[in-house]
């Protein structure tokens, strides 16, 4: 996605998959996909409507970290590998820009997504808060 205002519609409309909600966890949902549109990468999982989506950042050139801010799938798409496929294009994009690991930050009750990122390669970095921990793969 390159506009802002597709970024704003695709963070509403995936606003309440995530817990903590995304316009929970950022200040002002509008800012947000502003920064987004001028900072990240985000890419967007389609078929005949949104099914899934990534942002993230491969931005920081003196560690080679890039961050996943958010990656979600609908619901009623999971469980057919539209995660992973967003994945790879994170890898693959982040590799590109010169990245050589990629570092996310998950909720401890997301049990469901901590699996799946261990699946995918991911392992335990660091506490982020009570509420959550930094994993992290090289890429």
């Amino acid at each position: 996605l390159t506009t802002e205002s597709e970024i704003l519609d695709i963070l509403c409309e995936f606003n309440n998959i995530f817990i903590p909600s995304i316009s929970q966890k950022v200040s002002n949902i509008k800012d947000y996909a502003k920064k987004l549109s001028e900072k990240s990468f985000v890419y967007v999982a389609k078929l005949n409507k949104n099914l899934g989506f990534v942002s993230f950042y491969a931005n920081d050139f003196d560690n080679k970290v890039a961050y996943i801010s958010f990656i979600g799938v609908h619901p009623e798409a999971r469980n057919n590998k539209i995660g992973k496929k967003l994945l790879d294009m994170c890898y693959k994009k982040s590799k590109e820009q010169g990245m050589r690991y990629i570092k996310l930050e998950v909720q401890n009750e997301n049990f469901v997504a901590k699996e799946f990122y261990r699946k995918n390669g991911f392992v335990y970095l660091d506490e982020a808060s009570s509420q959550s921990v930094y994993m992290i793969r090289e890429i």
